[in-house]
């Protein structure tokens, strides 16, 4: 199964959300960090995005492990003993050595719940991903970066100093300020506040 179709039926899933009890989400959200545990997978890892990714990932999670509820069992880790003896090759009845229909779909949820638990991770790392791309961004283009760069200029008189301080309240406006050359910042703040006075 690829991410094309987990995407597919995550948002399948996601239709239905609002039928989901926060008390469903925890009981599911237990049972999936268990079964990563089993699997040596790190909780953390699916967890993280609770904490900075945006809320439809945070959906998107939550759909993910009620699909993987639906995929793998309990005892999906481990087939049955016909199963076992099947694949290790001590079958007694030569009748037996094709694997039960049984047996067969434990092996495709089971497959199905590893290709699920592996799309969540690869979401997991993309949200973390891009959440600390935000957050280096936010750094860059910070008002204390800003008032830093405007400290470091020459000649900047107090109007025009206090008027860049409430312009830096604007995110937008400190983008600018910070993509622009030294010696064209304080020409630029200068426009602004006289733009602002008259």
């Amino acid at each position: 199964m690829d991410m094309g179709t987990l995407i597919h039926d995550c948002g399948t899933l996601c239709k239905g959300f609002e039928d989901i009890r926060p008390s469903h989400v925890y009981r599911d959200a237990n049972s999936c960090m268990d079964l990563l545990a089993k699997k040596g997978r790190a909780p953390s890892e699916t967890l993280i995005l609770y904490e900075d990714a945006p809320s439809f990932l945070s959906l998107s999670l939550i759909c993910f492990w009620s699909a993987l509820m639906n995929y793998v069992d309990e005892d999906a880790s481990s087939g049955s003993k016909d199963d076992m003896n099947v694949l290790d090759g001590n079958s007694k009845n030569p009748s037996a050595a094709a694997p039960s229909g049984s047996g067969r779909r434990k092996r495709t949820r089971k497959a199905t719940g590893d290709a699920i638990v592996d799309a969540m991770l690869e979401i997991a790392a993309a949200s973390r991903m891009r959440a600390n791309m935000i957050m280096r961004n936010e750094e860059r283009f910070s008002i204390s970066k800003c008032i830093k760069l405007l400290d470091e200029l020459q000649g900047v008189d107090q109007r025009v100093y206090f008027h860049a301080l409430d312009l830096f309240e604007n995110p937008n406006a400190r983008e600018t300020f910070v993509a622009l050359k030294n010696e064209w910042r304080l020409t630029w703040l200068q426009g602004k506040c006289n733009a602002s006075s008259s």
